[in-house]
């Protein structure tokens, strides 16, 4: 039972990393054949083959756009996981926060070389020797704000809990830094917070309201969205599942296609990994190479 688990992770990191190539056009014709990529779908069958409730995928190639799924949309049902299915977008989130900073600097409202502390003061400490850049890059040196949140099995311990920007920045504030400033590199969750928290201060408006004006909506991706606190997934999707023990033996606990690797109610004015979800459909529609994909 373990093993069939793990679709989550499965559904969202193979969706997105397949999706990780720019559109050439507007106008992609799409094949949802198997016979289109035989070698593709008998990968994702593989993947379903091997434990997983289902595994959806997008390939460009070209003008031609393939898309594919296998397996079920929840266990013990036959309906088949949807081939445009929406999904938790992770961390491809950070492409979209990154996106809107790199574009409030070229409107002139900040610089790269602008210090945490000229716009949020008192945020994090010794922040005039964090940089926009530093933040950008990930080499600012602010430890990851998820550590110790998860329990050994990979789940929430507060997983209904909604947490602020600034109360994720303050768990990391608690644990050392990795590193000064500038010196090393290190990917960490905690800066694209910050970030998030940067846009809202910069331009006075929700992040979620500047993330659809200055992405979402100019690209066409209708059925991309800032769910915020909600823990749905709103639309086709295939449904995760994480194990439960109860009296010694294990169960499946759905989480009705949230991600459980990430609390699924977050603050509504919070950007962390995870608060887009998307599907494999609207990017087919919109050239997505703005978003450094």
């Amino acid at each position: 039972m373990k093993g069939r688990c793990t679709s989550a992770p499965v559904v969202a990191c193979l969706t997105v990393s397949l999706l990780a190539t720019p559109v050439v056009t507007a106008t992609a014709a799409a094949d949802a054949s198997p016979g289109g990529r035989p070698s593709l779908q008998a990968m994702l069958d593989k993947v379903v083959a091997g434990g997983a409730v289902a595994a959806i995928a997008e390939v460009r190639d070209g003008d031609k756009t393939w898309r594919a799924a296998s397996g079920k949309a929840k266990m013990n049902n036959a309906q088949p996981a949807p081939v445009d299915g929406r999904f938790r977008a992770g961390s491809v989130t950070k492409s979209f926060t990154a996106t809107a900073v790199l574009q409030l600097v070229g409107e002139g409202k900040l610089h790269l070389s602008d210090s945490v502390e000229q716009w949020l003061p008192e945020l994090v400490d010794r922040g005039a020797d964090i940089t926009i850049r530093h933040l950008l890059q990930n080499t600012s040196g602010l430890p990851e704000y998820s550590t110790g949140m998860m329990d050994e099995a990979g789940i929430p311990k507060e997983r209904y809990r909604t947490w602020s920007a600034r109360e994720l920045v303050e768990r990391a504030e608690k644990l050392p830094r990795d590193f000064p400033p500038g010196s090393e590199y290190r990917y960490s969750n905690t800066n694209y917070i910050v970030l998030g928290m940067l846009i809202e201060r910069v331009t006075g408006r929700p992040y979620a309201t500047e993330i659809r004006e200055r992405i979402l909506r100019p690209l066409g991706l209708r059925h991309t969205r800032v769910p915020g606190a909600s823990p749905e997934v709103y639309g086709p999707h295939a449904h995760a599942y994480v194990p439960v023990t109860r009296v010694a033996r294990s169960s499946p606990l759905t989480s009705h296609g949230s991600i459980p690797r990430w609390p699924v109610r977050r603050a509504r004015s919070s950007p962390p990994p995870g608060t887009s979800t998307g599907s494999t459909a609207p990017c087919s529609r919109a050239s997505c190479s703005a978003l450094v994909c």
